[in-house]
């Protein structure tokens, strides 16, 4: 399928050569998703698509189908992996069990809790083309000030780490952890977090 229009601040303001969705959703409208001609082709070894985030020019990002990179991977890690969200089957998700900043619980939807899976935000949308965590507002009692950097860059190590709970498929809750430096732009000495006005924006430095 191609665009011949774009629309949208995201779209229009961002310069690039093109968009390949990696989502499913495109089948909605007839099309059919690369890394499926690719798969329906025998072209990859294993049907995965692995994507390798980077800050660090030297060690650039990458995307890979078909596997995995080890020599990406953290020392002495290994993958988990997690039962897809059944909400949106049309895109990548997982289920978010447990949300704290610091020590303090600000979202809980784990099993036998009393939320709704109608009005929390039950699933997490994986979206490969972004950098921005973005957060409903009805997030419990999520106070935003609480882990927004100052312009100075001055209060970035003392902000609090914000932890996202996800369960595997071996039942194991498992934490998912980013530090203030994570999850704030430096750019020269000048910092931003984002901004929380419905929803909460807050950007990573994985841009």
């Amino acid at each position: 399928m191609n665009a011949d229009v774009l629309s949208g601040g995201s779209f229009v303001n961002t310069i690039f050569d093109g968009v390949m969705g990696l989502a499913t959703a495109g089948e909605l409208d007839g099309g059919h998703p690369f890394f499926r001609s690719l798969r329906d082709a025998g072209k990859l070894t294993l049907p995965w698509i692995s994507i390798y985030y980077s800050n660090n020019d030297a060690k650039p990002g990458q995307i890979i189908f078909g596997g995995v990179d080890n020599a990406l991977m953290l020392p002495q890690s290994s993958m988990t992996w997690h039962p897809p969200g059944s909400m949106y089957p049309t895109y990548w998700t997982v289920n978010i069990e447990r949300i704290e900043v610091g020590s303090e619980v600000v979202y809980s939807c784990e099993e036998g809790s009393s939320c709704s899976l109608t009005s929390a935000p039950r699933e997490a949308m994986v979206d490969s083309g972004t950098s921005l965590i973005m957060i409903p507002d009805n997030v419990g009692s999520l106070d935003v000030k609480s882990f927004t950097a100052s312009g100075d860059c001055g209060n970035v190590n003392s902000l609090p780490e914000i932890t996202f709970f996800m369960r595997s498929v071996d039942g194991t809750l498992m934490p998912y952890s980013l530090t203030g430096s994570d999850y704030t732009i430096n750019r020269a000495g000048s910092c931003l977090t984002g901004n929380c006005i419905n929803p909460c924006h807050m950007r990573t430095k994985l841009e």
